[in-house]
């Protein structure tokens, strides 16, 4: 499970990296290398599957207040398909989708 508190800290030192793109990959890089080492053939997968999709969860979340802020709170950011399931395979895509208000004239 994932330790939020390091975590958090480890989002923290991404976002003010000179080059936060390739800390946000390396970090994802890390966690998958990280469930592909705690993966055994012959057991059931699932905590895997449920592990990746809190990462990414987490991993948005964060994202999604950081850089929204107060926006954040009138907006929705939802997880659909497998990854809505909390089922995210290896080199599953990520379905998203995001409800925003709409605007009034």
């Amino acid at each position: 499970m994932i330790n939020q508190r390091c975590f958090d800290l480890q989002l923290s030192s991404c976002f003010e990296a000179a080059n936060p793109i390739a800390a946000f990959k390396s970090l994802i890089s890390n966690e998958t290398e990280f469930l592909k080492q705690q993966f055994r053939p012959h057991q059931t997968v699932t905590t895997l599957l449920f592990e990746k999709a809190a990462f990414i969860d987490s991993l948005l979340q964060c994202c999604w207040h950081h850089f929204l802020g107060q926006d954040s709170e009138s907006s929705s950011l939802i997880a659909t398909g497998g990854y809505g399931r909390s089922e995210l395979f290896p080199h599953s895509d990520i379905d998203i989708l995001i409800l925003i208000p709409s605007q009034q004239n």
